[in-house]
């Protein structure tokens, strides 16, 4: 809440049409491409990253994925739901399809306070929103930022293909799901615990080490730096 000399000013409370007329208003200042890159450098500062420079041209919202990529972090462009989001529990840019704005835009949503979802930027005064709030206009879609702190998707010409697997074999049994020894072979075992912790986390079970399995796995695990969203527990 912030203050005004030492006297509390709470959230303004415009709700309903009025918020998303608002809303549009302060999104429409900028084009697409633009509140992205906003919405990314909002990001950028909870993974301790440099910001992009104000003064970079923006083309595209996939220019997320550039711009990640420069800071050794990578950007999922994700589809689902509220529940999704929850799962995941990461921060993410959010795509809006907003009335009588062409195209779409993008909020970063920062993590959650009293049931609400903490935004940026703000819109009319306020700094949270309600989960209703949000789907009114949510295309569905969205941009996570996230970190192969152990390189288990990056292929490297010189290293043998079994050294990935024994980073990746190694993270599943620090998750709890591998109790074999690490072999650098994907076998049965290995797929066993791959299935066993997406379904641990409520994803699909097809024991493939994806970009949701592994942002997962690299959230429950406590040696890593992951900026969390809900405030639960790993």
């Amino acid at each position: 809440m912030e203050t005004f000399g030492n006297k509390p000013i709470k959230d303004s409370v415009i709700t309903g049409e009025e918020l998303f007329r608002v809303m549009a208003v302060k999104l429409g200042e900028v084009t697409e491409a633009e509140s992205a890159g906003r919405a990314y450098n909002c990001l950028a500062g909870l993974w301790n990253v440099s910001p992009v420079s104000e003064n970079r041209t923006w083309n595209s919202p996939d220019d997320i994925e550039d711009a990640a990529r420069s800071e050794k972090l990578r950007a999922y462009r994700f589809s689902g739901n509220m529940g999704t989001l929850l799962r995941l529990d990461q921060p993410v840019a959010l795509e809006l399809t907003l009335p009588d704005i062409k195209g779409k835009r993008f909020i970063a949503l920062l993590g959650m306070e009293n049931e609400q979802v903490l935004i940026k930027p703000r819109i009319a005064g306020r700094r949270a929103l309600s989960f209703r709030e949000l789907e009114k206009y949510w295309s569905g879609q969205g941009f996570l930022l996230w970190k192969d702190f152990s390189d288990v998707m990056t292929k490297l010409p010189s290293e043998p293909e079994k050294n990935r697997i024994m980073r990746f074999q190694k993270l599943l049994k620090e998750a709890g799901t591998y109790h074999k020894s690490l072999t650098g072979t994907y076998d049965k075992d290995t797929l066993l615990a791959v299935k066993q912790f997406q379904s641990s986390k409520g994803i699909k079970q097809d024991g493939i080490a994806g970009s949701q399995t592994l942002m997962l796995l690299y959230r429950s695990i406590d040696r890593f730096p992951v900026p969390g969203f809900t405030g639960r527990h790993k």
